[in-house]
């Protein structure tokens, strides 16, 4: 998956992942990416082993070690969205 990170006026980070509608939000850079952690663990009710890897000063791709599970996740939240547009 990929995302963009952007601090914002008011200091703070926000991250947002288009694929599967996931924004989030930290005091800083890596709170902002340990929100996005947390935010995916609570949704898939599972701890993963998550990597992220820096595109640009604005995007990021997420590796994640158990991809069935991510993978299962990611198809219900895209079709999810399918399915309110």
């Amino acid at each position: 998956m990929k995302g963009i990170i952007e601090k914002q006026d008011n200091g703070f980070w926000i991250i947002e992942v288009p694929e599967v509608k996931a924004i989030t939000q930290g005091h800083t850079r890596d709170d902002a990416f340990n929100m996005l952690k947390d935010y995916i663990e609570c949704d898939i009710e599972e701890e993963i082993d998550m990597k992220i890897i820096d595109i640009d000063d604005y995007s990021f791709e997420i590796i994640v070690k158990n991809t069935d599970r991510i993978s299962t996740w990611v198809r219900f939240r895209s079709s999810l969205i399918e399915i309110k547009q």
